[in-house]
């Protein structure tokens, strides 16, 4: 889950990053397509759904 949370992050604020060193901004956005971000969002809430219905190993 943290990973695809990460990637999540990195969708959003990486072009920012990058337009902030001088990077062409339109090239930027190009970096990961808004297609994956369902994708991501999706792969997460399946991993946090697994979380939430995994067996304590603690009583």
């Amino acid at each position: 889950m943290q990973d695809h949370l990460g990637a999540l992050n990195d969708l959003m604020s990486g072009p920012n990053v990058l337009a902030e060193l001088g990077s062409d901004e339109e090239a930027a956005k190009g970096i990961l397509p808004q297609k994956k971000k369902g994708d991501l969002i999706r792969m997460a809430q399946n991993a946090l759904d697994d979380v939430i219905d995994a067996k304590r190993y603690w009583r």
